[in-house]
């Protein structure tokens, strides 16, 4: 996968990623159905921003950016949209304090140690969940009260783009405050 504009050395590192977005993340113009269900006419499949190098970068080191501004213990999501993202964070990792994250499988597993999250996640933790495209934060949502029921302490999320379709109303009424990289109105959706 070729991305199509080369960055200069004083091209900010978020305009860098809005641009990676736009070139092998958006697609426009097509009906697509969201995980949440919602018809639309915009799709944001972040998947190859965590499995192509230049953006995998970017991604972990603005997450990371931001999420030292944030109080926490552990940083995660669901499978699978959250680990290369998890994964990112942790490889850009410039904190004080260790970075430590984990995903959230969607089932328990029934064998081995029969763990629903995987990682170096604590219960007790003060947790930010982490999540690729937010629409009405239903996903966020199923993994924020899988961690809850082992014992940690969610109350925000981060997320590379904010589809304004609900997630940080839904999200607050569960107790999590959204921040967000980007939202859909940084793009032109």
């Amino acid at each position: 996968m070729t991305v199509a504009f080369i960055p200069t050395s004083d091209t900010p590192k978020k305009d860098q990623l809005k641009q990676i977005i736009e070139t092998i993340a958006l697609s426009k113009g097509k009906s697509v159905t969201t995980t949440s269900g919602l018809e639309t006419n915009f799709y944001f499949d972040m998947r190859p921003l965590g499995l192509h190098s230049e953006s995998a970068f970017l991604v972990g080191e603005l997450m990371a950016e931001k999420l030292l501004e944030l109080e926490f213990d552990s940083f995660g999501g669901m499978e699978s949209g959250a680990i290369p993202i998890t994964a990112a964070i942790c490889a850009n990792w410039g904190g004080e304090k260790e970075g430590r994250g984990f995903f959230v499988r969607k089932k328990q597993r029934d064998h081995g140690k029969n763990k629903q999250i995987e990682g170096s996640f604590q219960p007790g933790d003060t947790v930010v969940m982490i999540e690729d495209v937010a629409t009405t934060g239903g996903s966020i949502i199923k993994a924020a009260d899988v961690v809850r029921e082992m014992g940690g302490n969610v109350i925000e999320a981060l997320v590379i783009v904010d589809r304004l379709q609900g997630a940080r109303e839904h999200l607050a009424e569960a107790g999590i405050q959204l921040h967000s990289l980007f939202t859909k109105d940084d793009f032109d959706v």
